[in-house]
């Protein structure tokens, strides 16, 4: 998965999920890594991944909003 920067994040959460499965939520610190390799996924099946930014100011953390849904295929 990859994505472009967002200005002042923190870090980055990628979600993925099967249809009928748990989703799971990676959370990516720092700003500098924009790419992350899924790992454990099921062959032929079919993922729904988003990605979102977030900021850590005063103890406080704050999300961005999902972006939208992109559909993939394992092999």
């Amino acid at each position: 998965v990859k994505w472009n920067a967002v200005a002042n994040a923190s870090g980055y959460q990628v979600y993925y999920k099967t249809s009928g499965k748990k989703a799971v939520i990676k959370t990516v610190k720092g700003t500098k890594k924009l790419a992350l390799k899924l790992t454990g996924l099921k062959k032929n099946a079919k993922y729904a991944v988003k990605v979102r930014a977030y900021k850590t100011a005063s103890g406080k953390t704050t999300y961005g909003k999902w972006s939208a849904a992109k559909k993939a295929k394992t092999k």
